[in-house]
């Protein structure tokens, strides 16, 4: 007597069109921390006030017929150099064009070089703040 086949033999593994995963990291602190400024120049000064004039304590009491004590800041100049990164993934006419559903070749890439980018960024980003922090 003939068996009936089983579900499991009726059936071919086949990709999900309507889902694939990426990662991407929502919490980086970069562009809070130091925010991207654009700039007409690859290099040029900017003005920086003097850090101890910031954040010294003064005396700013007033007695009742008293003039209030004369303050001050100091402000000099500093200079900017622009650093250029990038990165490239090459990607295939016959992959952009053979790419099953739900792949979309040439925006993951894109996506990936901009991850990869913002990685590169926070790393900057922290290697600088902290070591100004020491």
């Amino acid at each position: 007597m003939p068996i009936a086949p089983e579900p499991k033999d009726l059936h071919i593994d086949q990709i999900l069109t309507n889902l694939s995963i990426q990662y991407k990291n929502e919490d980086h602190i970069w562009p809070e921390v130091l925010p991207l400024l654009k700039v007409a120049q690859k290099s040029d000064k900017y003005f920086k006030y003097d850090k101890a004039d910031t954040f010294r304590v003064k005396d700013l009491k007033l007695g009742p017929t008293s003039r209030p004590n004369e303050s001050g800041y100091g402000v000099a100049t500093e200079t900017y150099a622009v650093e250029d990164y990038g990165e490239a993934i090459w990607v295939s006419d016959d992959a952009i064009r053979l790419a099953d559903a739900p792949l979309q070749v040439e925006f993951d890439t894109i996506q990936q070089l901009n991850t990869d980018l913002d990685i590169a960024q926070e790393v900057r980003v922290a290697d600088l703040v902290f070591a100004a922090a020491m």
